[in-house]
């Protein structure tokens, strides 16, 4: 009876361990993002990260509106029209040099839900600009 209890309490110890392993492991999740590894190398920041898994993984397609956002915004440009208004020309013009390109970007996601708009490449930029918004990187 003895040794069957060590045992048992040696693979409780065992089982311990491996649920502190899985909670070490997903401590890393939460610090580092969802399978960081999974991206390509370019796709290297969290913001990066948001359009890449927003608009059909396309990583040149990041890169373009990226650089674009990059270049034109300024400090505090959420909160000031005429800034918003320059990040979005930008975005607009990183859409048609991606479409130069001969590169089709994703469908608009409220054109993809079965809700067409009458100008899709307007609500194209208007998501992206509400994503790069929302990130605190740019």
């Amino acid at each position: 009876m003895l040794d069957a209890l060590i045992a048992q309490r040696k693979q409780e110890a065992l089982d311990y361990a491996a649920y502190l392993a899985k909670i070490v492991e997903l401590t890393k999740q939460v610090t580092n993002g969802p399978g960081v590894a999974a991206y390509p190398k370019s796709v290297d920041t969290s913001a990066k990260r948001a359009l890449y898994d927003n608009f059909v993984k396309n990583e040149a397609f990041v890169g373009f509106v990226d650089q674009a956002v990059r270049a034109a915004g300024q400090d505090d440009w959420r909160g000031n029209p005429f800034k918003v208004k320059k990040v979005r020309g930008a975005i607009e013009v990183a859409v048609e040099m991606y479409k130069k390109q001969g590169s089709t970007p994703a469908v608009p996601i409220a054109e993809s839900r079965g809700k067409k708009s009458i100008k899709p490449e307007d609500e194209f930029v208007d998501e992206i600009l509400e994503l790069v918004k929302n990130q605190h990187e740019y």
